[in-house]
């Protein structure tokens, strides 16, 4: 299970949630977005849904993977130090602001289990210890 793989230990109440023995994957056809994809487990169907932000919004979800888009700039690595609660100041910049909110909106839908996927040179290598102290499992998996 990739959760193994990387090292998180989950309940076991979330574990039976997102455990599969195999990898079945089959596209939803009569999902009118066609970006649903459902997996059948014993018969057991769990769907995901590839949405944007700002689709999800007022949504609660199991498990929510932030996934880091690049519109000028990358958006997670602009507000990284934010995250982090390394800096508290107000932003002043239009577009920071705009991420700010969107990036809020995402981290706020997960109701278990919340992924955020960014460049690995985005992330501040001085506050992995920090963070992983403080409850965060860090994953490079480009090792």
């Amino acid at each position: 299970m990739l959760l193994s793989y990387l090292g998180i230990n989950i309940s076991n109440r979330n574990h039976i949630f997102l455990s599969f023995e195999r990898n079945l994957i089959n596209e939803t056809l009569d999902s009118p977005t066609r970006n649903i994809i459902s997996f059948e487990i014993e018969g057991r169907v769990i769907e995901n849904q590839i949405a944007t932000i700002h689709s999800v919004k007022g949504e609660t979800h199991a498990a929510t993977l932030l996934l880091e888009t690049k519109y000028h700039t990358n958006d997670i690595t602009t507000l990284i130090d934010y995250i982090l609660l390394e800096n508290l100041t107000q932003p002043t910049e239009a577009r920071k602001k705009k991420f700010m909110k969107q990036i809020y909106v995402a981290l706020t839908r997960p109701k278990y289990l919340l992924c955020i996927a960014m460049n690995k040179s985005g992330f501040p290598a001085e506050h992995i210890s920090k963070h992983e102290l403080a409850g965060w499992n860090i994953c490079d998996l480009t090792q």
